[in-house]
């Protein structure tokens, strides 16, 4: 039966054995344990980079070359550029750096977006609609006065309303619900939510709806970015960020 490998006490220093097995001796194995697992690593590193050198530096003179020895068959095409791998890892777009969910990407910013990723038991596109029929109308009748209002608590399945400090924070697993954000110095009413396995941001203001964020529903005006987070959603994201306030 194979032995169990034993962890060296903690007090080994303290112990007969200390007086062979030195700090230098600890040291000198560890150094030559990282050589062992390191070197195969840094030799193909070292081997990449300098073909790249190497070809960076004589491919200027390829035509000169070729013309001094007309009767050699040489061929100087050769491509300095590093591989697409090698490309790709070094170019990096730092505003879509973290993966947010949902097909989503965004910068350092967002990255709290990420300990929140849509899931599947998510909002449907007709759930998203009924949400924005029933808040359009108590918008209409009752302004923020959310004590009042009847359609969006009506809803089979009703949203979460919170201030912008508590969305996220204390109510994060309602996103699958919708969470609805009553600021007090706004007459704009933001929705955050996960919307058939998307990020949604919408935004209200009486009877009038914008889709800030995900996808397009019926009766709101689509206010998305073409290729970035629209300047409106991530103003919303920014005010519900758990990590701050």
């Amino acid at each position: 039966m194979r032995k169990q490998k034993r962890e060296l006490p903690k007090d080994w220093y303290e112990l007969d054995v200390s007086r062979v097995a030195t700090q230098g001796h600890v040291n000198t194995a560890r150094m030559a344990y990282l050589s062992r697992v390191l070197s195969l690593p840094l030799l193909l590193a070292g081997t990449v980079i300098g073909y790249h050198i190497v070809v960076s530096a004589v491919e200027p003179f390829a035509p000169e070359l070729a013309s001094a020895a007309p009767h050699l068959s040489l061929s100087f095409r050769i491509d300095p550029t590093p591989p697409a791998a090698i490309m790709s890892a070094l170019n990096v777009d730092s505003k879509r750096y973290y993966d947010l969910g949902g097909g989503l990407s965004g910068d350092a910013g967002l990255r709290w977006m990420a300990n929140y990723t849509p899931r599947p038991e998510s909002l449907s596109l007709d759930d998203l609609s009924r949400l924005s029929g029933a808040l359009k109308t108590d918008l209409a009748q009752y302004g923020r006065n959310v004590d009042k209002w009847q359609h969006i608590k009506a809803l089979p399945v009703a949203p979460q309303i919170a201030q912008p400090s508590q969305a996220i924070k204390e109510y994060g697993e309602r996103l699958r619900t919708g969470i609805v954000i009553v600021m007090p110095n706004s007459d704009v009413v933001p929705v955050v939510s996960h919307t058939a396995g998307e990020w949604s941001v919408l935004l209200f203001k009486g009877n009038a709806c914008r889709v800030a964020l995900g996808p397009l529903i019926d009766g709101c005006s689509d206010y998305r970015g073409k290729s970035e987070i629209a300047t409106e959603a991530r103003a919303v994201l920014k005010i519900v960020d758990p990590s701050k306030g």
